[in-house]
Formats: C-alpha cells, structure tokens, sequence
C-alpha cells in the first residue's frame, strides 16, 4: 500500500485530504494513495473528499474484531475500535459542514445597473413576470430597459 504525505496541503490535494483526516504519519495508514487519488476525483473539492475519507476510516475501524481469543490470553477491542470509528464519523460531519459552508455563495441582485441591464438583455434568462413601474406610463415597454 503506497503511502506519501509531502507537508504540503496548500500544493497537493492528496497533502491537504490526508492532513484533514490526521492521516500523515508513516505509521500506521489507514487510506492508500491510491484511495485518496479515488477520493479526490470522486469529490468536487478536497473538504468533501476528506470527509468521505473519515467515514471510510471510520468504517474501517467499527469493523475491527471486537475480540480475539488464544488459548487463555482474550483481547478486546471493542472499545478501542468502536470510540475510533465514533470519532471519524463526528470528523466526516463536520468535514461535511465545512464544505457545504464553502459552497454557499450570496448572491445579492439590483446593486450594479449595468448587471441588470445586462441581465435584461440576456435572451436566455427567464425574466421575471412583472418588473416595478412596469404599469406607471400607458403602453410603456414592458422590456424592462432602462
């Protein structure tokens, strides 16, 4: 399993998803590069990737053997497992959060004339039924130009 992390979220999609799902260490890797590549192209941009790599961490982790019995030496690791796998899916929410807040962008009309002259004049946007003053002057246009 190929695993690299550069340090350099800012330049590299795999550098940033990888540090939002704390998975930067050459220890243990939870997701391959080749998983993170997947990812990426999966996702419009790298919050949604990463939050979608959280929840694949987090599945990894809830179906972690919940015991293992030799002889008599029994180990547990439910507990473990299962707190691990809670937090990567709070971390996928949130990451979730993040890139939905990113996405939204205000949008604020009837603040620059020539944008709404221009908007006027577009045969392709579905104008609006009534426009204001559009009844002040008998057999006024009803085109909306200014």
């Amino acid at each position: 399993m190929a695993f690299t992390y550069g340090g350099d979220p800012e330049n590299s999609n795999r550098d940033a998803v990888r540090l939002m799902i704390n998975d930067t260490s050459t220890g243990p890797q939870e997701l391959s590069d080749a998983e993170i590549a997947w990812l990426i192209a999966s996702h419009p941009d790298n919050w949604f990737a990463a939050s979608a790599g959280a929840m694949l961490k987090s599945s990894k982790f809830a179906a972690l053997a919940t015991s293992k019995q030799v002889g008599d030496l029994k180990v547990d690791f439910a507990s473990r497992g299962e707190s691990r796998a809670e937090e990567y899916r709070s971390l996928s929410e949130q990451l979730k959060l993040i890139a939905l807040r990113r996405g939204v962008k205000p949008a604020v009309g009837g603040i620059s004339i020539s944008q709404r002259v221009t908007d006027l004049s577009d045969t392709d946007w579905d104008q609006p039924e009534f426009k204001i003053g559009q009844n002040d002057f008998n057999g006024a246009s009803s085109t909306g130009s200014f």
